[in-house]
């Protein structure tokens, strides 16, 4: 997929579910999972959001019988990559190191953290 379409929030929530359903999804199965999350959209609300999402190629419809079952058309890590791209670009100046100091600042990582991310850049340096 190209250019990765904006998603709202609420299509994002959505979206999770039917990534984490791991295979195409009905209306009522997708209620089902936004009840769990405390989340109160009627049959509607949630057709309106599946319907925006299938004109932005995010999700598309699969009819069996009666019932419509939805699955994502852009994987989950694809558009996570695309996303903290974005994110990066828009509020850090596309400056990673300007990311990571926003977080460093107050001293909130942990050894733990840190560890993480020095094996990481240790990773990118054996490129």
């Amino acid at each position: 997929m190209g250019q990765m379409k904006k998603v709202s929030e609420s299509e994002l929530k959505i979206l999770q579910i039917i990534w984490q359903a791991g295979e195409p999804i009905s209306i009522a199965g997708i209620i089902a999972e936004l009840k769990k999350q405390d989340v109160q959209w009627a049959h509607r609300t949630v057709t309106t959001f599946l319907k925006r999402m299938e004109e932005k190629q995010v999700v598309a419809i699969e009819k069996r019988g009666l019932a419509y079952y939805y699955y994502p058309l852009v994987e989950k890590e694809e558009f996570t990559k695309n996303a903290a791209k974005k994110f990066l670009k828009t509020h850090f100046s596309n400056s990673l190191s300007h990311f990571l100091f926003a977080f460093t600042g107050d001293n909130d990582v942990s050894k733990e953290e840190l560890e993480e991310i020095k094996k990481w850049t240790e990773k990118f340096q054996e490129k």
